[in-house]
């Protein structure tokens, strides 16, 4: 199978974005590996990719390669941690028909894998979308309290402002930001930053430091303001805080209070 017959199967492209050859044996002939950039998207924006792999004398699978699970990890998820995640990542998989391989999960495509390709590119791309949405629950009980404080805040100021805005980053990437807020001659972009412990907590900042980077274009349109919950702040590396200087102002929430106000109302 090529890139063409894919999505020749998909109909047209409906399901994919993408379709390429990303690497192929060193040694046999025949054993490229296709990634299938789908429609599907991770609670992050970003597009679930699939890879086909298919080498003589082997079933055909179609893999996400990991990338679910290193989307839980670096979120500071780990689907293993509990038992109610565990049986959680299981009875996906049991109802899609998707197997997990360690951190990988897959579909084998069978003998005929011109005939099973679309089904099962629309099996793992729900399963994949599915499994990584447990760190949207884990994230909504760690900052519910955070965020109801900040908004509060927001609201207190009588200022026009707007919830979870997607804005276009670099390569295409979808970057939500927590609020927009308009002040007086200048917009604000907010993105808030808390963390449960300190080992999550440089994974939360390199996640914040990475969509203020893909958002530089805006820089022009928007200040950047990264609010970051005091009550949290001694998780975080200085260094971790510094990097994050580099693209915006920081600000400690409730603590900086009257700052995040003179910042935001400018």
């Amino acid at each position: 199978m090529d890139c063409a017959e894919a999505q020749r199967l998909l109909h047209g492209g409906s399901l994919i974005r993408a379709c390429e050859v990303v690497r192929a044996h060193p040694i046999t002939a025949g054993t490229d590996v296709i990634r299938v950039q789908s429609i599907f998207r991770y609670p992050g924006g970003e597009y679930v990719d699939m890879f086909l792999h298919s080498r003589p004398g082997v079933p055909a699978e179609l893999s996400d390669d990991g990338f679910t699970m290193g989307q839980l990890l670096s979120m500071g998820v780990d689907p293993d941690a509990t038992q109610k995640r565990k049986a959680f990542v299981a009875d996906v998989c049991e109802e899609l028909t998707v197997h997990r391989r360690g951190g990988e999960f897959f579909t084998p495509l069978g003998s005929d894998p011109a005939r099973t390709f679309a089904d099962a590119t629309i099996r793992l791309g729900q399963a994949c979308v599915r499994i990584a949405d447990l760190s949207l629950t884990h994230r909504h009980r760690l900052v519910s309290a955070f965020g109801d404080d900040l908004e509060e805040g927001l609201e207190s100021l009588q200022l026009p402002y707007e919830r979870g805005v997607p804005l276009a980053g670099r390569g295409g990437r979808r970057v939500t930001v927590d609020y927009i807020v308009d002040g007086a001659t200048r917009r604000n972009a907010l993105l808030t930053m808390t963390a449960k412990q300190a080992n999550t907590a440089h994974n939360v900042a390199n996640d914040t430091f990475t969509k203020w980077f893909d958002l530089e274009q805006y820089q022009a349109d928007y200040q950047f303001v990264t609010v970051l919950d005091s009550a949290k702040a001694g998780l975080f590396r200085p260094e971790d805080i510094e990097r994050l200087e580099l693209f915006s102002e920081v600000v400690a929430f409730p603590e900086e209070g009257d700052r995040l106000r003179e910042l935001v109302t400018v």
